[in-house]
């Protein structure tokens, strides 16, 4: 826990920063200051939401032993810049109040997002042994994650727990772990092998190509995602392990109905 917490606290100095450098532009003498500062700021915001939605691309620009620790957080600190310059602009009772307002939800935000840095993984309530027919069953509801992982690893002859993987992908008791933390879990896991993983977005047919197996959360439920293991894909069905639920069949119209072009894919080191 205590690189995460360490992430924690570094997060929101800089989001206290944000607020502070916002109120000094916004007290600047030349109005266009501000308003320039409010401008990129939104700008900035934007280019954050797009960068969330396509981690595929984020992972290009940004490390994801970073990114995996910012990405429920990283707007907050852009958003604190805005709300500054907006408070030191505000001239009336009731603009500071919705500024105030706004300020008392980015807190909000930063602690739902970023809360996860503070917990710890509960090793021992997840699988520490291998399982030998390679196909992980998650022991927690919110262990999926861990699970898919290590059945990955097993097929690929690289012999791993759920626990872990609960530790390497920063899983947590309620919310679990993500996409990137998956990324950034596996990555240490094969640091000393000859495989490394890369995060993609393929559409079904470029699926079909791809070297197997492979990862992916599917949509099942509308406010939760799921991983599980992709085994085989043709152009009629998938078969993949699911962590609860074991070896599923679905035809190519299920499979699309929850797929959301978010795939972890390993592939040899050159």
């Amino acid at each position: 826990m205590q690189g995460s917490a360490n992430w924690f606290l570094l997060s929101a100095l800089v989001a206290v920063g944000g607020w502070m450098l916002g109120l000094r532009l916004g007290r600047n003498g030349n109005p266009s200051v501000g308003r320039v500062g409010i401008a990129v700021g939104i700008i900035l915001l934007g280019t954050w939401a797009w960068l969330v939605r396509n981690p595929s691309v984020a992972v290009q620009v940004i490390p994801v032993s970073i990114l995996s620790m910012v990405e429920g957080i990283g707007a907050v600190p852009i958003f604190m810049l805005v709300i500054g310059i907006a408070w030191s602009k505000s001239q009336q009772t009731r603009q500071k109040y919705v500024v105030g307002w706004a300020c008392v939800l980015g807190t909000v935000y930063f602690l739902h997002g970023g809360i996860w840095m503070l917990q710890t993984t509960p090793k021992e309530s997840l699988a520490s042994e291998v399982d030998r027919g390679q196909y992980v069953r998650q022991t927690q509801y919110y262990s999926c994650v861990p699970a898919a992982c290590a059945s990955a690893l097993n097929i690929l002859g690289i012999p791993t727990t759920e626990a872990e993987m609960g530790v390497l992908t920063d899983t947590r008791p309620g919310s679990g772990a993500t996409m990137l933390r998956a990324m950034n879990g596996l990555r240490k896991r094969l640091a000393t092998t000859s495989f490394t993983v890369e995060l993609v977005a393929p559409d079904y047919n470029q699926l079909k190509l791809l070297p197997l197996p492979a990862i992916a959360p599917l949509q099942f439920e509308a406010t939760m995602q799921h991983m599980v293991t992709l085994l085989e894909i043709s152009s009629e069905h998938v078969k993949l392990a699911d962590p609860t639920d074991g070896i599923l069949y679905l035809n190519r119209n299920e499979f699309e109905e929850y797929y959301l072009r978010k795939v972890l894919v390993f592939r040899h080191k050159n």
